[in-house]
């Protein structure tokens, strides 16, 4: 085989296994959000100050059960893609048996979620195409 051959093959497959990897992520992503969503109750809440973080004000929510509990939750996961400001009103999904198991709800994780998807697919299809047209056994 010749040494183009070689690093072309080897090219592909860390394209193969890199896209793998974003395709496990993108399932990750995906079945840990619906899990917590067929599980979450939706209530509205309000966010009532911005913490300082490095990366970026995060919200803090407040947002009371139907028991009636008030619960405050700093909103981590995703938030960090949406702009917030104090005393807006936010849809809250919370997880009914631990209510300080919180997210504002949005689109966030979904798109991550195809994002990565597409990536990891394109990862594995570009290099497809491309071997495709390598002269495997063929003499030139």
């Amino acid at each position: 085989m010749r040494a183009d051959t070689l690093a072309a093959l080897g090219a592909s497959l860390l394209a193969y296994a890199s896209g793998a990897g974003l395709l496990w992520v993108a399932f990750d992503i995906h079945n840990t959000e619906r899990q917590f969503v067929d599980l979450a109750w939706p209530t509205h809440g309000q966010v009532v100050t911005l913490a300082s973080q490095d990366s970026g004000d995060l919200p803090i929510i407040r947002f009371e059960t139907p028991s009636g509990r008030n619960v405050l939750f700093e909103a981590r996961r995703w938030a960090r893609w949406q702009a917030f400001e104090v005393g807006q009103s936010v849809t809250v999904l919370f997880d009914p048996q631990d209510p300080e198991n919180a997210r504002v709800d949005g689109a966030g994780p979904v798109w991550i979620a195809r994002s990565l998807g597409v990536a990891g697919a394109l990862l594995i299809l570009i290099p497809t195409l491309a071997l495709l047209t390598l002269p495997f056994g063929r003499k030139r």
